[in-house]
């Protein structure tokens, strides 16, 4: 031991020589100091190329919604209003349909994630629902109120082709309730399942017999776009209770 301590010589020695002289035998090498930095640096650079191509896809999201919305006021500033004469009010609710199949379009075709930007599809159900209620109350019930008149009309002494046109055209639009109520979604329109017309123009004054194509398009988009189906089941017992008083 040293003298007048309680530490031993040895390790007196080890701490205050030894070590002192061996401690530049630890000192990094230029290698691993530029190896440390390098990795380092790629870590930054790693994570900036990261937090980058979040922003983008957020920049990409955002213009996407943009795209879409500025789209839909371009063409519609203000909500849509519709003609009370009848063939204009078809041709103005296909183009609203179109405008909407449109927007369709353009939310469908994303290439990227939208992160949590959804404003382009809240406006698309919210402009889907305002087309509900437009053709409901510009088209639907205007034309159903003139065919059930005309529906009451007929009598033993109607034209047979007269009675075969109705029992067509409501034969249809049950088909295409009973399709939308029982599978969820109205079935795709073939041009041989539509109507010829006629029914349409003996019973609603203006209606002209070409316009059956825009009417059976926006017919078949608003049963797609409904989300009241106990509506479409009253429509269908209406439908049903005139087909029996045709017959």
């Amino acid at each position: 031991k040293l003298p007048g301590t309680r530490q031993g010589l040895f390790l007196h020695d080890f701490f205050s020589k030894v070590l002192t002289r061996d401690r530049n035998l630890f000192t990094p090498i230029l290698e691993f100091l530029k190896w440390k930095l390098l990795t380092r640096n790629m870590g930054i650079l790693v994570w900036l190329s990261l937090l980058f191509f979040v922003c983008g896809l957020f920049s990409m999201s955002f213009l996407g919604n943009r795209r879409a919305l500025d789209d839909l006021f371009t063409a519609f500033p203000k909500p849509p209003e519709f003609s009370e004469k009848i063939d204009e009010c078809v041709v103005e609710m296909e183009g609203f349909r179109q405008k909407i199949v449109h927007l369709h379009d353009l939310n469908s075709n994303w290439w990227v994630p939208r992160m949590g930007l959804d404003v382009s599809l809240e406006a698309e159900q919210k402009v889907r629902q305002l087309y509900v209620e437009k053709f409901e109350s510009a088209l639907l019930k205007p034309v159903d109120a003139e065919l059930s008149r005309t529906i009451e009309g007929l009598h033993a002494g109607s034209s047979e082709q007269e009675v075969s046109d109705f029992v067509k055209l409501l034969g249809w639009r049950i088909d295409l309730l009973d399709n939308r109520i029982e599978g969820g979604k109205a079935k795709p329109l073939a041009p041989y399942e539509l109507p010829s017309g006629q029914a349409m123009s003996m019973a609603v004054p203006g209606f002209e017999s070409d316009l059956m194509k825009y009417y059976g398009q926006t017919y078949s988009s608003y049963l797609d776009w409904i989300e009241n189906d106990e509506g479409l089941k009253e429509q269908r017992l209406l439908l049903q209770a005139r087909l029996g008083k045709v017959f």
